[in-house]
């Protein structure tokens, strides 16, 4: 067999700088170097010391590294004097700090690679391993040493002054989002936008018009400010998800575009510019009817490696099915682990993930004001825990009168609508108007931005 990618050479002049020059220690915190990337077992020992030596505010040189060695009795370990003073010799000089730590990286990088490549080979050939495992394991350790690669995980107090310098410069020059656009003018002054890796839960009772919503969401998002959005319909296929969202962005009647009747040449017109929008768009719709959090994860990470995710939306919560076959025998606890896990999709894939769930029926069966509070989620208490913002969507009408279909369906007719913000992680809460138009299934701006579509 084949040995392994590495260069004890460059290992060797590596601690040779850190020894003769402590400033490359800096140098080696910000590419993350770990004694693990070493691949000479004595090399690990002593780096390992030569760094807490570092850390521990001791000065690093020649004489003090091997005292310091010897009292903790693992000279021998990291090779003996003579062998240390060899790799101070080997130091160039400071300037090549760089270097050798990219090459010792970059090898270190390759022999995980190979290492992962063994364990996917092995576990291809276990039939006791299920091939959806065999992927989703590959996928996580794969990004795993791809974000390894990289700098650390942790930023310097400095480093993370200057970006919020930057990014309240930024805010306070052009007033931008720093999130992905709604559509909606008063909903992104609150939230600035949905945020990268913030999970956002739409609630309602069921025919309120949540899944509605999401889709005015997705497609304002994606066709009005180019963001690139994956939407994951579970209780509805593709073709009747593209008439309701063309039927919203035209602006005519959703029974004329289903049946394809009494269609006139004004709605051709509209829907051809609609057409236009939403085919030029980067919206990307999976109408897979029983779907696991896990193959939601991987098709996700496919369009992000991609360069194709800004932002995850998937209707509903409450039908994605866990992972494997754990059996739950409280379904209260299944949701809990799903909610977790888009929370965590949320992080890895670095986009916002909008869920929309179903509110209990307490809030139908409680007297007087049927506004929705945060105890009527479904499952509430780890969806409310891991939401970063949880919004309801409130319709009066929907309990203060009879619902005559005849009358919700007449053409044009609006009702009010509340999107109520009941928590709102790093902002504040507060309810947004809109109006709802049935025939259209479209959620409209009010007041100023009446004219929108």
């Amino acid at each position: 067999m084949a040995e392994l990618p590495h260069s004890s050479e460059t290992e060797q002049a590596l601690l040779g700088s850190l020894i003769e020059y402590p400033s490359t220690f800096i140098k080696a915190d910000d590419a993350g170097l770990v004694p693990e990337d070493f691949f000479v077992g004595s090399h690990q020992e002593l780096f390992r010391q030569l760094t807490d030596m570092n850390r521990s505010g001791r000065p690093v040189e020649l004489r003090t590294v091997v005292a310091f060695l010897n009292d903790r009795k693992v000279l021998t370990k990291c090779g003996g004097v003579e062998y240390i003073t060899d790799l101070v010799d080997m130091a160039i000089s400071e300037d090549n700090g760089d270097y050798y730590i990219r090459v010792v990286k970059e090898k270190s990088t390759l022999r995980k690679l190979i290492e992962e490549a063994r364990r996917i080979e092995n576990d291809c050939f276990n039939s006791a391993v299920e091939t959806l495992d065999v992927l989703d394991q590959a996928e996580k350790n794969i990004l795993t040493i791809t974000r390894d690669v990289r700098a650390g995980d942790f930023h310097s107090s400095g480093e993370v002054m200057d970006k919020v310098q930057e990014q309240i410069n930024l805010l306070q020059t052009h007033h931008e989002m720093t999130g992905v656009r709604t559509g909606y003018n008063d909903l992104d002054r609150i939230t600035f936008g949905f945020q990268k890796g913030d999970l956002i839960i739409v609630a309602a009772r069921p025919s309120v018009g949540k899944t509605a919503f999401a889709l005015n969401i997705a497609t304002r998002s994606a066709c009005d400010y180019g963001a690139r959005v994956a939407l994951f319909s579970l209780e509805m296929p593709f073709l009747r998800i593209g008439m309701r969202i063309l039927s919203a962005r035209a602006n005519v009647d959703s029974d004329r575009i289903r049946t394809g009747r009494y269609l006139e040449n004004e709605d051709w017109a509209k829907m051809k510019i609609a057409m236009k929008a939403i085919s030029e768009s980067r919206l990307y719709i999976d109408d897979s009817s029983s779907i696991t959090i896990r193959e939601i994860t991987a098709k996700c990470r496919k369009l992000k490696a991609e360069g194709k995710l800004d932002m995850i939306v998937i209707d509903y919560l409450q039908l994605i099915r866990s992972s494997g076959n754990i059996h739950y025998d409280n379904r209260q606890v299944e949701v809990s682990e799903i909610s977790r896990n888009l929370k965590a999709l949320a992080r890895e894939m670095d986009v916002p993930v909008i869920a929309l769930s179903q509110l209990s029926r307490s809030v139908e069966t409680r007297s007087g004001d049927k506004r929705p509070i945060l105890s009527d989620l479904r499952e509430s208490g780890a969806i409310e825990q891991d939401a970063d913002i949880v919004m309801f969507l409130h319709r009066p009408d929907y309990f203060n009168k009879e619902k005559d279909e005849d009358e919700v369906r007449e053409r044009d007719a609006r009702y009010e609508a509340k999107i109520i913000i009941a928590k709102h992680r790093n902002g504040s809460t507060g309810d947004v108007s809109l109006m709802f138009q049935p025939n259209t299934n479209a959620f409209l701006p009010m007041r100023k931005d009446n004219s929108e579509n």
